[in-house]
């Protein structure tokens, strides 16, 4: 049986996403060829300074101009175009294998989108899937490379219980590079993601935690008294709502995305949530994802 890629974007989004660049408040240090600013000159034609003339510097870069104006040798420095590491994080974990549309699936195509808006640019794509055992990361270059992602995220199937704290700590231990880092997952069970995002930002990483549930997930319904069954660790609840316990679970959701916005931006971060029945015009409208093209 062929697997399934009904989760992969259609080609439109292609032309869509053409001029839009994945936001990042880092400057990349990659010596990669690519689009953005680096953070030292380069050969590029943009000038970013100027400095006196040494010995040994090529005469090629001295500014005439500036010499007939002010009777002194002065060499044009250029800006260097480099790639932006950006490594995506997507939990598939059996907690993602829920909801109506899945989320799992909701979150494959968002890495696929992404994938797009750094390949395309010539930004180099890390992807962790991150599940009980946090695997092997793969790397994706250039525009080449989409038919090489999507047939890697359609082997992908959601399983087991994971530790998100353990696994991402686990894995910054070989991420260590600045650049942008996001974060894909439902966050279940709860947990405190202070010690990983303080990693991430000593890393020079720009983290972004995208928070995806399911509609049954925001307004779940219920008819009558129930078992709530933890997919991961696979414990069983015995639960009788009524309208307090609604109202107590929104409250304890709405609490829980405060939590999460609130340790992301303690070291510099974005944090943005969304539902696996979103379009994708509503969740890349946000400026915490895309940005127009870097000057």
């Amino acid at each position: 049986m062929a697997p399934d890629t009904s989760f992969w974007p259609n080609g439109r989004w292609l032309e869509r996403f053409r001029r839009l660049y994945l936001r990042s408040a880092t400057r990349s240090i990659l010596w990669a060829e690519g689009r953005r600013p680096g953070i030292r000159p380069g050969s590029s034609m943009e000038i970013a300074d100027f400095r006196p003339y040494s010995q040994g510097d090529d005469i090629r870069y001295i500014d005439w101009n500036a010499y007939a104006r002010f009777d002194q040798v002065i060499v044009r420095l250029f800006q260097a175009r480099r790639a932006l590491p950006v490594t995506v994080f997507l939990d598939a974990s059996a907690s993602m294998d829920f909801g109506r549309p899945r989320k799992f699936d909701f979150a494959r195509g968002l890495v696929a989108l992404l994938g797009l808006l750094a390949l395309q640019h010539q930004d180099q794509l890390t992807l962790w899937a991150m599940a009980r055992l946090t695997g092997r990361p793969r790397t994706f270059l250039g525009v080449a490379a989409l038919g090489h992602l999507k047939r890697h995220l359609a082997a992908m199937v959601p399983h087991g219980p994971m530790d998100l704290v353990v696994a991402l700590t686990r894995a910054l231990a070989e991420t260590r590079r600045g650049g942008r880092a996001i974060i894909i997952s439902d966050f279940l069970p709860a947990v405190d993601l202070a010690k990983p995002l303080r990693l991430l930002a000593a890393a020079g990483q720009h983290p972004l935690l995208v928070h995806v549930l399911a509609p049954q997930e925001r307004y779940p319904e219920f008819t009558g008294p129930l078992w709530l069954r933890d997919p991961e660790s696979l414990r069983s609840r015995r639960l009788t709502p009524g309208r307090g316990v609604l109202r107590q679970y929104q409250q304890r959701l709405a609490e829980y995305r405060r939590q999460l916005a609130t340790e992301v931006r303690a070291v510099g971060g974005d944090y943005v949530w969304a539902c696996s029945d979103w379009p994708w015009e509503r969740l890349f409208a946000t400026p915490a994802l895309v940005a127009a093209p870097p000057r």
